[in-house]
């Protein structure tokens, strides 16, 4: 008689699913000629293009290429960003930099999502001065009904729409290793 083989099951693993963070995709610069005798506009191109730059006649001394670039914001001590964070740069036709001969208006629509821990009410845009966020050289009006921030600035640079809050620290207790507290 011819022996029968006997067949064993093994189990298998089960595939898992694991979840993975979608990246998001940082919008590329963007950039409008402004004419010194007219001025310009140009609106950011992020997900929901929530920051209008407006550039008045006589703002640059010269025919620009006003740039509008997205940055991630950093909050520092009780700051904290609420996703609104830019740089603005500017040159003239020839591609050598140019400064704001008078100020610009800068507006930007938030939702109360962007918001999430930050005082609303002390919503302010910083411009970013070596490694300090600083108000100067920038005025802030804050319209909490529209959820509009409006300000004017007299220069170009980093920015980024900041805001307090109220972080609160719990104290951390530890275990000697001696095995006592």
């Amino acid at each position: 008689m011819t022996p029968t083989p006997t067949v064993t099951p093994t189990r298998t693993p089960t595939p898992t699913w694991t979840p993975t963070n979608t990246p998001t995709v940082t919008p590329q610069p963007i950039s409008t000629l402004v004419p010194a005798s007219a001025g310009g506009s140009l609106r950011s191109n992020d997900q929901h293009q929530s920051t209008l730059i407006e550039v008045g006649p006589g703002a640059f001394i010269t025919d620009s290429l006003l740039t509008y670039s997205y940055r991630a914001e950093s909050g520092a001590g009780r700051l904290i960003g609420v996703r609104h964070g830019f740089e603005l740069s500017a040159t003239d036709l020839a591609g050598a930099p140019v400064g704001l001969s008078d100020t610009i208006t800068v507006t930007i629509s938030y939702t109360d999502s962007d918001l999430g821990p930050a005082i609303e009410s002390s919503l302010r845009l910083y411009r970013l001065e070596g490694s300090s966020w600083v108000t100067q050289g920038v005025t802030s009006t804050l319209d909490v009904g529209r959820n509009l921030l409006v300000s004017l600035i007299d220069r170009l640079g980093r920015f980024a729409a900041l805001a307090e809050t109220n972080r609160v620290y719990m104290p951390v207790a530890f275990k000697s290793l001696a095995g006592g507290w």
